[in-house]
C-alpha cells in the first residue's frame, strides 16, 4: 500500500511518460470524422431501422465517440513509428518528441484505454459484447492492414497481384476502422445483426474512399509535405500504385516506375505527371467509386426523400471529391 507522497510520486511519472505522450496528438487541431460518423450510424440505424431513440442514448454516443477518437490517436503513432515519420497534425511526431519505446508504449495503451469505455455506457450486457467484437475485429484487420502495408514492396509483387494488395490494403487499414465506426452507432441504436452488417459495409466503403483521395493528395509533387509521395518512396500498397498497374499499360509503368527511382529528385515525376494527365485520370476513377458508393447508398432509402444522416454520408464524399479535384 503506498503512502501519499509514494503515489504522487508514481502519478507524476505517469502523467511525464505515459499520459503526456498518449494525449500530444490529441491536443492538436484534427477532423475527428471517425468520432463523428457514430453519430452518423447511429442515426443511420434509425432510418434505415425504423428504431426508437433512448434517453441515455447521447451520453453511450459521446463515450464511444471518445473510444473511436482514442483508438485512432493510439494507430496515428503507431503508424508514425513504423514509418518513421516525423510530422502529424501540424507538429512533431509523437516518437521525435518522447523517444520510440515511450511512444509505442502510448500508442499501444489507447486501444486498450479506449476499450474502458464499454463498461461506462449504459447498454444491455448483449449490446456491450456486440461492442467488444465488433472493436477486437476492426483492431485485428487493422493490424492485417498494417502488415500488407509495411510487408509489401510493390516493385517485387507480381504485376497480377498489386492491385488486389493494394485494394485490400486500403480495405482492412482505413475501410474497416470507418466501418466500426459507423457500427459502434448502430449497436447504440440496438440495430438487429442484419442493419449492423448493413451499415458496417457503407462506413467500410467510405473509409476505402477516404484513403483513395488521400492517396491522390499525396502524390504532389508542388509542395514538400513529408507525407507526399511517401508511398512512392517506399513503394508501399496505395490507389495510385493500384491505378498504375490497372489502368495503364506496361511501357507507362516502366516509364512511372523510372521516374520514382529518381526521388528524391521530382523533376522526371513532375513532368510526366503533367504530360501523362496520370493524376487527373486517377481523380476519374476515384469519381467513379463515389459515384458508384453514392448510388449503392440511396438504394437502401425507401422514400424519395434522403434521410438526414444518408446527406451527411453523401456530403463527406462530395467533400473528397472537392478537396482532391
Amino acid at each position: 500500500m503506498m503512502n501519499t507522497q509514494e503515489s504522487t510520486i508514481i502519478n507524476a511519472l505517469l502523467e511525464k511518460n505515459l499520459k503526456a505522450p498518449a494525449n500530444e496528438l490529441a491536443q492538436r487541431p484534427k477532423k475527428e470524422i471517425r468520432s463523428k460518423l457514430v453519430t452518423i450510424g447511429y442515426d443511420l440505424a434509425h432510418c434505415l431501422g425504423k428504431l426508437q431513440i433512448q434517453s441515455q442514448d447521447k451520453d453511450n454516443l459521446n463515450l464511444l465517440m471518445q473510444m473511436i477518437e482514442e483508438i485512432h490517436t493510439g494507430s496515428l503513432i503507431v503508424d508514425d513509428i513504423q514509418d518513421n515519420s516525423s510530422v502529424r497534425r501540424g507538429g512533431a511526431t509523437v516518437h521525435s518528441l518522447y523517444g520510440m519505446p515511450l511512444a509505442l508504449n502510448a500508442g499501444n495503451w489507447l486501444y486498450f484505454k479506449a476499450l474502458q469505455n464499454i463498461d461506462q455506457v449504459s447498454l444491455t450486457s448483449q449490446q456491450k459484447l456486440q461492442l467488444y467484437q465488433v472493436v477486437n475485429k476492426a483492431l485485428c484487420d487493422a493490424h492485417l492492414g498494417q502488415a500488407l502495408d509495411l510487408g509489401s514492396n510493390i516493385l517485387t509483387t507480381p504485376a497480377q497481384h498489386v492491385e488486389q494488395v493494394c485494394m485490400n490494403s486500403l480495405e482492412f487499414k482505413s475501410g474497416c476502422l470507418v466501418g466500426l465506426s459507423l457500427n459502434v452507432g448502430a449497436i447504440v441504436a440496438s440495430a438487429d445483426e442484419n442493419l449492423q452488417k448493413k451499415i458496417f459495409n457503407i462506413g467500410k466503403q467510405l473509409g476505402i474512399l477516404l484513403q483513395i483521395f488521400d492517396d491522390i493528395g499525396n502524390l504532389n509533387t508542388q509542395t514538400n509535405h513529408p507525407k507526399n509521395l511517401e508511398d512512392l518512396y517506399l513503394k508501399r500498397p496505395s490507389f495510385v500504385w493500384a491505378f498504375l498497374f490497372s489502368h495503364c499499360d506496361e511501357s507507362e509503368r516502366r516509364t512511372f516506375i523510372s521516374a520514382v527511382e529518381k526521388l528524391p529528385d521530382t523533376s522526371i515525376l513532375n513532368s510526366l505527371l503533367d504530360e501523362s494527365k496520370l493524376k487527373s485520370r486517377m481523380t476519374l476513377k476515384a469519381k467513379q467509386h463515389l459515384n458508384i458508393f453514392k448510388d449503392d447508398l440511396l438504394k437502401h432509402c425507401e422514400s424519395k426523400e434522403i434521410p438526414p444522416a444518408v446527406k451527411k454520408i453523401l456530403q463527406i464524399g462530395d467533400q473528397l471529391y472537392g478537396a482532391y479535384n
